[in-house]
């Protein structure tokens, strides 16, 4: 839910800033007219605004998660190296003789061709194992996930807002508000991607 309704409230917002630089006065029209509407026609329009919010999000959700997997697909296999115990260059074939035994045993055959996606996959099944094995693991992986999956969905709608939010910080003049928005955007987006690189870590 999360991961589909905080990021359609980023891009809504960067939509409202968008079009306030464009056509200057028509937020103000919309406020004005929330304000004088009567309260019934203001609930359904805050529950339009909330599913706008979410079908939005569901889809920068999966475009973000789809951008972010091929932009940093170098550094998800490097961890998932590490955690496997394998060289930087590593990739199925150089896991020991225990090792493979144990997956071919147990686990079922890759379906990949592709190295790389072998080391996707393998990691993917491992972690659903884990998950099955207790009760204990399977909230410690369900909580780290969903933090993962939620930092991966707001990082390019983080990024569209910062860029709409540093034109309107000096177009059409120079505003003090924006430009602190502009750079709380800056911090949160980059603390949202360190978030991001830590997680992918574990």
């Amino acid at each position: 839910m999360l991961n589909s309704f905080f990021p359609g409230l980023i891009i809504n917002s960067t939509s409202v800033i968008f079009v306030d630089l464009i056509f200057p006065g028509t937020i103000a029209t919309l406020t004005d007219f929330a304000k004088s509407t009567s309260a019934t026609i203001l609930v359904i329009l805050v529950f339009l605004f909330g599913l706008l919010c979410y079908f939005l999000g569901t889809i920068f959700n999966g475009v973000s998660n789809k951008v972010i997997r091929v932009w940093m697909s170098n550094y998800r296999r490097a961890m998932i190296r590490r955690k496997l115990g394998l060289p930087s260059k590593g990739s199925f074939t150089d896991l020991q003789n225990n090792q493979k035994t144990v997956i071919n045993r147990f686990l079922p055959k890759l379906k990949s061709k592709n190295p790389g996606d072998k080391l996707n996959e393998l990691y993917a099944v491992a972690k659903t194992y884990s998950a099955i094995s207790s009760e204990l693991s399977r909230s410690l992986i369900d909580y780290h996930w969903a933090l993962v999956r939620l930092s991966r969905a707001t990082l390019l709608p983080l990024l569209l807002l910062t860029i709409v939010l540093f034109i309107r910080a000096f177009i059409p003049q120079i505003s003090l508000i924006y430009l602190f928005a502009f750079s709380s955007c800056c911090l949160l987006f980059f603390l949202t991607f360190i978030n991001y690189r830590y997680r992918e870590k574990f």
